[in-house]
């Protein structure tokens, strides 16, 4: 049952279940009346068991670079670098966490997604404060959680903001991904409690923001883990066009989606509370 939260009070959410995944759409409320890309979405697939392998286990150090399309699959360029068993199931993962979730923007069999994966330690100073790595639309980042235990990672969860209409004005996005501190700070003064939209990261959950209409940071609760390099996240940079005439495709939401108001359900960060509670959550969301 949906109840009143602290956050997100300017977010409406969409949840879609399919035969492998969920995915839950975010977009902010006054993107309803233009029907813009929702510029945030969660996928989750079914929990791993304890000791189950991950699907990015034995993925070597470095960028892994990988091409997606229903005639030929997901294919890594470093195949012959990657154990068969890691080659396989990232494979796999690929394709129903990525790939197919683009079945709402186009016929799959015009589509092709490109991309990269790494295993990302970001160090403390440089991700803790709200920002995007890029500004161009259509350019989407995906982070998940290496290991999500707390003792490793500092906390179970990722942060972000969407203080940006996803139709995003022309001002707001370049054709390159020269930085833009201007327009990265008038984005940063414009996070609030309203659009801040936490998403727990356990339980096989893949968080994917298009970079230019969202902001994101590292928590405040994983400074010590970020100090060690501890927390690891498993980073897909990648986008997709289609095939046919080589168009930028971002992602869409089913038709007719059922969008309803963000409540605790749409994030269930519990480990949270606690940090929010004893700051307050207008201190909590202030980079400083």
């Amino acid at each position: 049952m949906s109840r009143d939260v602290a956050y997100g009070a300017d977010v409406d959410v969409a949840v879609v279940q399919t035969a492998n995944v969920t995915v839950v759409y975010y977009r902010a409320r006054a993107d309803a009346a233009t029907d813009a890309p929702p510029p945030l979405l969660v996928v989750r697939g079914e929990r791993r068991e304890r000791g189950e392998c991950a699907p990015w286990d034995g993925l070597g150090p470095g960028v892994h670079a990988f091409a997606c399309d229903t005639a030929h699959g997901c294919v890594f360029d470093d195949a012959n670098g990657m154990p068969r068993s890691t080659v396989g199931t990232l494979s796999t993962y690929v394709r129903e966490k990525i790939f197919d979730v683009f079945q709402w923007s186009g016929a799959l069999d015009d589509v092709r997604v490109r991309g990269d994966v790494e295993l990302f330690a970001p160090h403390r100073g440089t991700n803790c404060g709200f920002h995007r790595d890029g500004y161009v639309a259509g350019g989407y980042i995906a982070h998940a959680l290496a290991k999500d235990d707390v003792d490793a990672c500092g906390a179970t969860w990722f942060e972000h903001a969407l203080t940006l209409s996803s139709s995003m004005p022309r001002e707001m996005t370049v054709d390159s991904f020269d930085v833009d501190f201007e327009n990265q700070s008038r984005a940063v003064c414009g996070v609030r409690a309203g659009n801040f939209v936490p998403i727990d990261a356990k339980g096989d959950a893949l968080v994917i923001f298009e970079d230019a209409a969202a902001l994101h940071r590292s928590p405040k609760a994983s400074a010590v883990a970020l100090e060690a390099q501890t927390r690891v996240i498993v980073r897909f940079n990648f986008s997709a066009s289609y095939i046919s005439d080589g168009r930028t495709i971002r992602f869409k939401h089913p038709p007719e989606s059922a969008w309803r108001p963000f409540d605790d359900s749409c994030a269930d960060v519990g480990d949270l509370a606690a940090h929010v509670a004893s700051a307050g959550i207008d201190e909590y969301i202030k980079d400083s």
